[in-house]
Formats: C-alpha cells, sequence, structure tokens
C-alpha cells in the first residue's frame, strides 16, 4: 500500500514510502513501527500481560485492527494472501498494522475471468486446503487466515499443524483458550472457518456490534443489512430460511427474534 504526498494514511496498513531497484532487485521502503509482531508478543508473552480484563480488551482490539485492515485491502481489488501472527505489526501504543504484500494479487470481480490460474504462495497452518492446493486467491481465504490468527492469539498457541485441520478441530479451541473467548468471537470465527466469507465488512460490523455488546449495554443485533449480506457474500449457500407459521397462530418452537443473527444461523444448520 503505498502513500505518496498528500495522501490519507491507509489505516491499519504499514504504508510504502518508494520502491527502488538495487542491484537489479525491486525494493520496497516502508515505514517503521516500533513495536513487535504478534506473532513476537503470543511467543513472550508480552500480549498477555496486565489485569484480566485489561488483557481480554486489548485481544479484542486486535482483532478489530486485523479485520479492518483486510477490509481496506479487499476494497482496493487486492488479496493479501499470507495473514498470519507473523505479519501483524503492534506498535507500542497498541495500533496494528498489516505487513508483508510480497504475495498480494489482485482479485478478479464478479463476472471476470480468474485473474491468476493458481495462488501465488501461502503459510499453510493458516490457509485453507483451497489455497494450500494452489487454487486462485480470493477474499474469503484472508478471512479463513484473519480467523486463525485470532483464534491463536487467544489460545497462547498454535495447536494445528494445518488451516483445514484447525477448521475440523475448531469446536474444541474456545475451551482450551489462554484467554476467554467470547461466545459471539467463537461464533464470528466459525463462521469465517465454515463459509467463504467474500466480504470483509460483514465481519468488521459484527465486531462494531460486539463492541457495544461489550461496552455493557444492550446488545446491539445485528442490522438488516448485515443479514442481508451474509445471504449472499458466501460463496457456498447459506441455510435456508425456516418456513414462517401463519401469524394468527405463532409456532411455539420459532426462535425469539431477540435472538443475534449468528444464533439463529447456527441454529438451523443444526437443525438440517
Amino acid at each position: 500500500m503505498r502513500s505518496g504526498r498528500g495522501s490519507t494514511r491507509t489505516p491499519n496498513v504499514v504504508v510504502c514510502r518508494s520502491v527502488r531497484t538495487l542491484q537489479g532487485v525491486p525494493t520496497a521502503f516502508c515505514e517503521w513501527i516500533n513495536g513487535a509482531s504478534l506473532r513476537e508478543s503470543i511467543r513472550d508473552g508480552s500480549l498477555y500481560e496486565g489485569p484480566a480484563e485489561e488483557v481480554e480488551s486489548r485481544l479484542f482490539d486486535i482483532a478489530r485492527q486485523a479485520a479492518q485492515a483486510l477490509r481496506h485491502v479487499h476494497g482496493q481489488g487486492l488479496v493479501h494472501c499470507d495473514v498470519k501472527p507473523g505479519n501483524l505489526l503492534i506498535s507500542r501504543d497498541r495500533a496494528v498494522r498489516l505487513n508483508d504484500f510480497g504475495l498480494a494479487t489482485r482479485c478478479a470481480k464478479q463476472g471476470e475471468a480468474e485473474h491468476n490460474d493458481r495462488a501465488p504462495g501461502c503459510t499453510p497452518a493458516y490457509c485453507p486446503a483451497e489455497q494450500a492446493q494452489g487454487r486462485p486467491p480470493k477474499p474469503w481465504k484472508d478471512e479463513y487466515a484473519w480467523a486463525l490468527t485470532v483464534l491463536e492469539m487467544y489460545l497462547g498457541e498454535r495447536c494445528w499443524s494445518t488451516g483445514a485441520e484447525a477448521k475440523e478441530a475448531f469446536d474444541g479451541y474456545p475451551s482450551a483458550c489462554r484467554v476467554p473467548l467470547p461466545e459471539d468471537m467463537a461464533k464470528l470465527l466459525r463462521l469465517c472457518l465454515k463459509w467463504k466469507v467474500n466480504d470483509g465488512s460483514v465481519v468488521v460490523k459484527e465486531l462494531e456490534r460486539m463492541t457495544v455488546s461489550h461496552a455493557g449495554t444492550a446488545e446491539k443485533p445485528a442490522s438488516a443489512e448485515t443479514q442481508e449480506t451474509m445471504a449472499t457474500v458466501s460463496e457456498e449457500p447459506m441455510p435456508p430460511e425456516a418456513p414462517k407459521a401463519p401469524a394468527a397462530k405463532p409456532d411455539p418452537r420459532e426462535e425469539s427474534p431477540k435472538k443475534s443473527f449468528f444464533a439463529r444461523l447456527f441454529g438451523r444448520r443444526k437443525g438440517r
């Protein structure tokens, strides 16, 4: 992500100041981040220092900023292709920057032929099986890697060898986390792993909803726009809506409208 003179700062993404050719090799010069990578912070334990409530807030904020970075990248028509703890830099003031665009590539727009026949590369521990098999890059694969990055942050370590393995074993991880994984966050991570969510703005909106909830106010339900978007951004079909009973005779088994979108989504999946 290049920032020219007079341009505004790119949120949550390391800025490239210039590109020069040195001894025949194109070299990017990026801004200096005074801090450490998320990978280093997990390994040395510095990420978990402080009161429990402060640590929980810190982890949630890192997840939120990383999701915002992906929303911006995808909005530029790019796919990062290598989202992982080592490529998230955290400054001393806890600002998160997505780094290392060495594998980034343009994503084909809807109705456009695939720009690449094969993916440019990956880190197997954080990517879905489709990316490891070399299939063309798409935004949902970055969201998948984001989910595993966030999961590792809460666990305090990586407990899987491949991204595909983590997807299958996901249900056993929330209870093993070093820092309690909020139920709504667990549902969001599961969604990113189980469904091919190509619109990162949906993930950011859900995180914003959680922020309101975690602030101690009444839970803000997923907006109608978010629900509608969820039904269209996935490459796999969303679960069908359960038939509604006539208004005069409501079905007592029908779920309460006060339940969150994710509660209804996963409830329907279990009933299929």
